[in-house]
């Protein structure tokens, strides 16, 4: 399947997975074929792009590492939680106050529905990027820094019940934006000197509001402080390095950037991601704990099913089949020949034992933005 920007649709698509708002509502279903009227309606949405079936792969199904009620019911639980959170600061009552205290333990469960799927599914590979509403990003974000995190989390052998304080952090690590005025959170461009400056006291803030909930560890509360310090430095409020970062807080701190960079925003697109995972592992590793950063890697399928790839030998492929420890070299289906026919009898190549065959360019992508326009918004956001 592709992920196409909702401006780029065409009537006659049909749509290969649900399109959500963010509290799990389907707004158009998967198996829906597009009409114009339908385009218009995303578009009033704000969502951004939707994923369309590949025509040269109709049969493949793309796995996913949490199925959409776990991430429904968790986008549910925090869209609430934030909605209070927002009144009980507004008042500074005790009954908002209280209200929080019980969203808190309906997180925690929704938290726990997510680790416990990540772990009965242990070999599985993140595959699709998320798609959230533009004035929503924060609350989508939230979510899959969560997920992301829970599953590097597990695969760097922690035990359940730190992967579970992980997940709540990550989930909540950017609860202080509750304090940042939307006109600067949905800002359509970059932001200037001094909103830079006001978007960045969302960390304080967060970690003042969480140490106050007797519910809430204070590792958690530490997440939302410390999810923007680098581990080689510079990063904020502290300028903290190395093991001087909270061990859950490095963990959220990749989750957090590598979503920020696959996500579409108003102004630009996501990066692929093969694309992003090269930024991470070239451009910015200084940023990251080693030993997080392999465990991270270990989870994303580099060329996810049903990418289309142009092999060295000038041929077409869709991917078929990832295998974790090999993400670079998937299995994939060979659909057009060289000059651009395409195949009466397509064939499969396991690239992992046909070293001959290699991937020279994705196909489909979206043009892509200035990496260094790209990773300020990562590290900004």
């Amino acid at each position: 399947m592709f992920r196409v920007a909702t401006s780029h649709l065409v009537a006659g698509q049909k749509v290969a997975r649900h399109v959500t708002d963010a509290s799990g509502r389907i707004l158009l279903a998967a198996g829906t074929i597009l009409k114009e009227s339908y385009i218009e309606y995303l578009k009033q949405y704000g969502i951004p792009a939707v994923y369309i079936g590949n025509e040269l792969a109709p049969d493949l199904e793309v796995p996913e590492v949490v199925s959409e009620r776990a991430r429904a019911g968790l986008s549910a639980q925090l869209k609430a939680a934030m909605g209070h959170l927002k009144e009980s600061l507004a008042d500074k009552g005790k009954a908002g106050v209280k209200r929080w205290a019980g969203d808190a333990a309906r997180l925690r469960s929704a938290v726990s529905m997510v680790v416990d799927e990540i772990l009965a599914n242990p070999r599985a590979l993140v595959h699709l990027q998320d798609i959230r509403q533009h004035d929503e990003y924060t609350l989508g974000h939230s979510v899959n820094v969560c997920i992301l995190s829970t599953l590097t989390a597990h695969t760097m052998g922690l035990d359940v019940g730190k992967v579970r304080e992980i997940g709540m952090g990550a989930v909540l690590h950017d609860i202080g934006k509750v304090t940042i005025a939307d006109e600067i959170l949905n800002k359509p461009g970059p932001l200037t000197a001094s909103e830079t400056e006001e978007m960045r006291q969302h960390t304080t803030r967060g970690f003042e509001i969480l140490r106050k909930q007797s519910e809430l560890s204070f590792h958690v509360a530490h997440v939302a402080y410390q999810h923007h310090e680098r581990w080689g430095g510079g990063g904020y409020p502290r300028g903290l390095s190395g093991k001087d970062i909270h061990a859950y807080a490095r963990v959220v701190t990749l989750a957090d950037v590598y979503d920020a960079m696959t996500a579409d925003r108003v102004y630009r697109k996501g990066y692929t991601p093969d694309r992003a995972l090269r930024n991470l592992l070239e451009v910015i590793p200084d940023w990251f704990e080693p030993e997080v950063l392999k465990a991270f890697v270990e989870n994303i399928a580099l060329f996810p099913i049903g990418s289309v790839l142009e092999m060295n030998s000038g041929e077409v492929a869709v991917v078929t089949a990832v295998v974790r420890g090999s993400t670079d070299r998937p299995r994939v289906r060979v659909v057009k020949d060289a000059a651009g026919r395409t195949l009466s009898q397509p064939f499969e190549v396991d690239l992992a034992t046909e070293p001959s065959y290699k991937v020279t360019k994705v196909l489909g992508n979206i043009s892509e933005e200035a990496l260094e326009s790209q990773l300020r918004s990562a590290g900004e956001d």
